[in-house]
């Protein structure tokens, strides 16, 4: 009975998912304007909550700049990295090799997950499908796979690759915003997530119904 009482103080949580989701699937917002409207509606419940303080506001900006300024600095490491390695075309090359073997389309696409799931551990996402999918896409489209389908598993691979190690780029993001924790703790607490995630992956390759059905009820 407590969990459940304890329910009507998440409305605050429910409201800004509901005002960036339904922006962004009602058309009214991009992805990157509906996390800033999350903000401001974020900003609007703190003034009228009664806890509103310009001292707390200037800790949670200094704690914001501190968080972007880091991450800033994580990818231009990683932008780097990236040249280098497309100078010298290693995931192009990967991606050739992956394509090349003689073996089914379903062994192929967990083959190329993997890859993504191994590159999102060097690698922020936009650099990695910039750089493979125009060779992958249309490899994966001839192969008869579902484009939003792959698209979804393409994220979701990467997004895991992002808190593995040894790079973990959100990993540093949530190091770095949480003062009293270590490096090595917010990795092994990631672990069960990483273990979700790879399940939910294989469930949703045994079933890529799941994936498409929200994208489905949307289009009819």
């Amino acid at each position: 009975l407590e969990r459940f009482a304890s329910l009507r103080h998440c409305w605050g949580i429910a409201l800004i998912a509901f005002v960036v989701l339904g922006g962004i699937y009602s058309g009214v917002f991009s992805a990157t304007e509906a996390g800033g409207a999350g903000a401001f509606v974020a900003f609007i419940m703190t003034l009228f909550s009664g806890n509103f303080s310009l001292g707390k506001l200037k800790i949670v900006l200094l704690n914001a700049v501190k968080t972007s300024v880091m991450v800033l600095f994580i990818l231009v490491g990683i932008m780097v990295f990236t040249h280098f390695l497309t100078i010298s075309r290693v995931p192009l090359t990967v991606s050739e090799f992956l394509i090349a073997l003689p073996v089914s389309p379903h062994i192929l696409i967990i083959l190329i997950l993997g890859f993504y799931l191994v590159l999102g551990m060097f690698f922020d996402a936009i650099s990695m499908m910039a750089l493979t999918l125009p060779l992958l896409f249309p490899t994966i489209v001839s192969l008869g796979f579902d484009p939003i389908w792959f698209g979804v598993m393409c994220i979701l691979m990467c997004e895991v690759g992002m808190i593995t190690p040894p790079v973990g780029i959100n990993c540093y993001v949530v190091y770095s915003a949480i003062q009293d924790i270590t490096l090595e703790e917010v990795f092994r607490g990631v672990i069960p997530f990483v273990i979700a995630n790879l399940i939910a992956a294989a469930i949703m390759i045994a079933f890529p119904e799941i994936v498409l059905f929200l994208p489905g009820f949307m289009q009819g």
